[in-house]
């Protein structure tokens, strides 16, 4: 399960375009990229948490523990992530930062982020794209 609240960089084409063209193809991201958008708040930390809170409660049942990682999470954040977390009543095993350097998993994570705002934005050229993963239930708003 990937969580799409990250601060993305922009898609270039066409690395971008092929990048995307790529992740349509595989089967296994099927009900598996959540996201959500919020507007004009500084309380990235606590949204964070609550995204990542749906994208589990709409994917498992009750019987989970989630390893949660988050591009550049500092020890502040991860303190209110935690926080919120339990708030949320959401099991984890580990919450921890890592720069998406560290991790494909993050470099997907964060080409998702920046190709999902830039279909918030309404790019023209992520409409098609955009039906694609829905039609291959791929992406979800949480």
């Amino acid at each position: 399960m990937l969580n799409i609240s990250l601060q993305p960089r922009r898609l270039k084409h066409p690395r971008g375009w092929n990048l995307v063209e790529e992740l349509i193809q595989v089967k296994e991201l099927k009900n598996a990229i959540f996201y959500a958008t919020y507007q004009a708040s500084k309380e990235y930390s606590k949204l964070t948490s609550f995204t990542i809170a749906k994208a589990v409660l709409a994917k498992e049942s009750t019987n989970y523990t989630v390893t949660v990682i988050i591009d550049g999470l500092n020890n502040k954040e991860r303190d209110v992530v935690r926080e919120e977390l339990k708030k949320l009543k959401i099991k984890y095993r580990k919450i921890r930062g890592m720069k998406d350097e560290q991790s494909i998993f993050l470099r997907l994570s964060d080409a998702m982020a920046g190709f999902l705002r830039e279909v918030y934005e309404g790019e023209e050229y992520t409409k098609q794209f955009m039906k694609r993963f829905e039609k291959a239930g791929m992406v979800t708003e949480a």
